[in-house]
């Protein structure tokens, strides 16, 4: 634009591709914000959603299903993710700049808080509410530690 002044502008095009596993263990949560519909923990592929035998058997109040709904993949891939950037560069004095920018970005999380809830079938949330369940059970028929 001017030799103090520069205009960087474009976009970028996000193609993160849901997770897949050979063995269709992983499970996801199929909702809506809106509610309208009931929420189902969805194994990935088709057929019987307790194949390979899970060790803990799932409560019958928990919808679970492996009807193909998110095909080989933990969802369905979102390529309508275009991400707009702004860059601006101003020089101040021969060794000073001042610079800003603009961005959207599209970025899948990372770390076992994601990716914990889509390895583990429901039935781990069954079993660790089981051992919370007694523990505060046998707890609460304790003696607190000042006596009364």
């Amino acid at each position: 634009m001017t030799p103090k002044l520069s205009l960087n502008w474009g976009i970028r095009w996000e193609n993160d591709q849901p997770f897949q596993d050979k063995h269709d263990a992983i499970v996801n949560i199929d909702f809506r914000w809106d509610n309208s519909i009931e929420p189902t923990f969805v194994r990935l592929g088709e057929g019987d959603p307790f194949e390979g035998n899970p060790p803990y058997p799932l409560s019958p109040s928990i919808k679970y299903v492996r009807d193909g709904r998110f095909g080989d993949r933990v969802n369905v891939n979102d390529l309508n993710d275009f991400a707009p950037r702004l860059g601006i560069a101003y020089q101040i004095t021969p060794k000073t700049v001042l610079r800003t920018g603009f961005g959207v970005y599209y970025v899948r999380d990372i770390g076992n808080a994601v990716f914990d809830s889509v390895r583990n079938a429901p039935s781990i949330f069954v079993w660790r509410s089981r051992v919370f369940s007694a523990f505060f059970a046998s707890s609460s028929r304790r003696t607190s530690p000042c006596g009364s």
